[in-house]
């Protein structure tokens, strides 16, 4: 490759990741333990209704894939997403990203909404600091209408794709 950024994709050059478990997450359950728990070849279906603070990747060194899925409907592979899907959300907190990583590898996200709330004044909404393997498959990732942000993805890692989702603002 020659190093230069893509133009946009409508899909994810991998398939997406087959389940070997999955796990429901419900809104009043915390998502960033289940998050620390999950096993290579698990899948996250994560309540539609829910909201969470910023969520923490932990940092693995295996191979496999670990999936966090919204419950809701999201359009099909290859087409993007419009941004008012029924999707749980992720908000980010004040000078903290909605999902961060340092170092993690091998997630993909689908049908999730990374939201940076009024007041919360960030530099990125998602925020990919090392490791590799990472997708944002279908998701919304949006600023707010008063403060914006500078970034809806930063991204200094290997392997990263983000397609058929909505950034803004």
């Amino acid at each position: 490759t020659s190093g230069l950024a893509e133009l946009p994709r409508r899909y994810i050059r991998w398939s997406p990741p087959v389940p070997s478990r999955t796990i429901h997450v419900a809104a009043s359950d915390s998502l960033q333990a289940a998050i620390n728990a999950a096993q290579p070849g698990d899948e996250l279906v994560v309540d539609s209704s829910g909201t969470w603070s910023t969520l923490s990747l932990p940092p693995r060194s295996d191979s496999g894939w670990i999936t966090v899925r919204g419950d809701g409907q999201v359009p099909p592979r290859g087409t993007r997403v419009t941004g008012n899907e029924q999707v749980p959300t992720s908000l980010a907190a004040n000078a903290v990203q909605a999902l961060k990583n340092t170092g993690a590898s091998g997630w993909w996200f689908t049908g999730i909404r990374f939201l940076q709330p009024v007041g919360a004044i960030n530099d990125a909404i998602v925020d990919f600091q090392g490791g590799e393997r990472l997708a944002i498959d279908r998701c919304h990732i949006s600023g707010n209408d008063v403060e914006g942000c500078r970034r809806g993805v930063f991204a200094n890692a290997d392997w990263i794709e983000v397609a058929g989702s909505r950034v803004e603002k």
